[in-house]
């Protein structure tokens, strides 16, 4: 008997370049096979230990990539081809869905899956577990366009959220803010379920203690996260079931030295440590769900990770952050290109530039409405609360699409 384990990694930024003074550059982010660093180094880990990997590069990531550190593409599409790789699915701007249309959001389900046929020769129709912008969940809004037939991959099957949201914001028997403050251990959160509502779709729940503890730095995360798996390990053994899964998931910068020098080390350790317990099965997500069906259905409520909601006070579904009055103009700038560019393209516009206009329009919305925190990677005390300077430039320059579509007018 073992384990299920699976380590999903999440892999996003704008399209970067190099030569930055206050921020890492694309090359910081490629890292080093040699070095052990960046997205090279964790595929060589992955890779030499035997440990299979669950990985999300946002679309814009993977331009940037492609254009200023093209060798790294091969390395990527060596490692999938190989096996030991799952790509995971999202949005190709990583805008936060419940506040666009259908349209819209379909448009950057399947530029991404595009890219990654184009560039990685992923068939889309491998791609069917989804990675939330943010980790933000609505199902009203998300599920339709997840599990449209439109989708180049005939939509999706699975999503990794946060085991939170599988807890309810007002059902007292199921309290998601006593479980933000004292995360008791709920077998139920290491279970798959079927979404009420959500047309098919299966959660896939992020283990809170684990995204906390890994990499373990401390004797402290060590104890968690081995704790964590050995009581997963029991219960299982106790209850006869095998349908848990252990699943750690976060942003890749944090383990691969973007956001700390240490990170690869310690995630170097944790790796070692995990291929040489037995007790311990590294899997990929789609082989586990397709010979694992979820649990139960369970109806899921609006929500995100504990830190986004409550800790950088966005809310549970982003309202705060996308509603506040310093994002109004830059929401209205959208909104009116937008809706220029559909009047154009209603017209029988030339179809190239509109198709310019629209990929600009994708990418014009990365990270929607962020706002500065005080704590957290990117936090700073002196401006928390505030709208970050660079997703206000990121915005305002939708405008330029305004232009492509007149220019598409001409023909």
């Amino acid at each position: 008997m073992a384990v299920s384990f699976a380590l999903v990694h999440h892999a996003n930024q704008f399209l970067i370049t190099n030569g930055y003074e206050t921020r890492e550059g694309i090359s910081d982010v490629v890292g080093s096979q040699t070095l052990r660093t960046g997205m090279l180094g964790l595929l060589a880990l992955h890779k030499n230990a035997g440990v299979p990997l669950n990985l999300h590069i946002s679309g814009t990531l993977l331009e940037a990539v492609s254009w200023h550190c093209p060798f790294a593409i091969t390395v990527l599409r060596d490692a999938i081809d190989a096996g030991f790789v799952e790509l995971i699915g999202s949005c190709y701007g990583q805008n936060i869905m419940r506040f666009f249309g259908a349209d819209y959001n379909l448009k950057q389900l399947n530029e991404e899956l595009r890219l990654f046929e184009l560039v990685l020769g992923v068939s889309p129709s491998r791609v069917k577990v989804f990675w939330p912008p943010e980790r933000v969940w609505d199902t009203r809004s998300m599920a339709p366009v997840l599990r449209d037939a439109k989708l180049l991959n005939d939509g999706y099957r699975d999503v990794i959220l946060d085991d939170r949201t599988l807890l309810s914001p007002r059902d007292p028997n199921m309290p998601r803010a006593e479980y933000d403050q004292e995360s008791p251990w709920t077998p139920e959160l290491y279970q798959t379920h079927e979404i009420e509502d959500g047309l098919g779709l299966i959660a896939l729940p992020i283990g809170i203690r684990l995204r906390h503890s890994i990499p373990p730095k401390k004797n402290q995360d060590w104890q968690c996260v081995q704790a964590e798996l050995e009581a997963l390990l029991v219960h299982t053994a106790n209850t006869g079931e095998a349908n848990f899964l252990a699943l750690y998931a976060d942003d890749m910068e944090k383990v691969s030295g973007v956001w700390n020098a240490d990170g690869p080390g310690h995630y170097s350790d944790f790796i070692h440590w995990l291929s040489k317990n037995q007790w311990i099965r590294p899997v990929k997500l789609s082989d586990w769900t397709d010979a694992n069906p979820p649990a139960s259905r369970r109806r899921i409520d609006v929500g995100t990770f504990s830190e986004l909601a409550r800790e950088f006070d966005a809310g549970e579904g982003y309202e705060k952050w996308f509603h506040s009055d310093d994002w109004k103009p830059y929401r209205q700038f959208f909104d009116s290109t937008e809706q220029r560019v559909n009047e154009a393209k209603n017209r029988a516009a030339d179809s190239a530039l509109i198709e310019l206009a629209e990929k600009q329009l994708l990418v014009a919305n990365w990270e929607t409405a962020w706002h500065t925190p005080s704590t957290g990677a990117h936090g700073d005390p002196a401006s928390s609360g505030q709208l970050s300077p660079w997703v206000r430039a990121l915005t305002s320059h939708c405008r330029h699409a305004l232009v492509t579509a007149e220019a598409a007018c001409w023909f």
